[in-house]
């Protein structure tokens, strides 16, 4: 009888944690889906932004966010990327906007 009753509440407890774990999941999931959304609709407003104050074509812009979502760098992929004066007027734009060090913002050509 004691052997059923421990057994018993071992499968309740295994039970309660499981459902725990599978609902923290799909909460964990949600916000990592609304982070990502927020993530990329930010990259597509710079992106824009930079297309129409740089005098650029085709930008491309990728963040890093640290855990807390804060950005922690850029990453700019766009035409005449390769040119040195476009790439001082990105980055200076880039290092206002987002409130990060130049040393943190890559700018290339594509």
């Amino acid at each position: 009888m004691k052997k059923e009753k421990r057994i018993r509440a071992i499968l309740i407890c295994t039970l309660v944690v499981g459902a725990l774990m599978i609902l923290s999941g799909t909460f964990l999931s949600g916000k990592q889906n609304t982070t990502t959304a927020e993530k990329e609709k930010r990259e597509k407003d710079l992106s824009s932004f930079l297309e129409k104050s740089a005098s650029i074509e085709n930008a491309s812009v990728k963040l890093c966010l640290s855990e807390e979502g804060r950005v922690t760098g850029a990453a700019v992929v766009c035409s005449r990327g390769n040119d040195a004066l476009v790439q001082k007027e990105v980055v200076g734009l880039l290092t206002v906007l987002l409130d990060v060090g130049a040393h943190e913002i890559y700018v290339s050509g594509g």
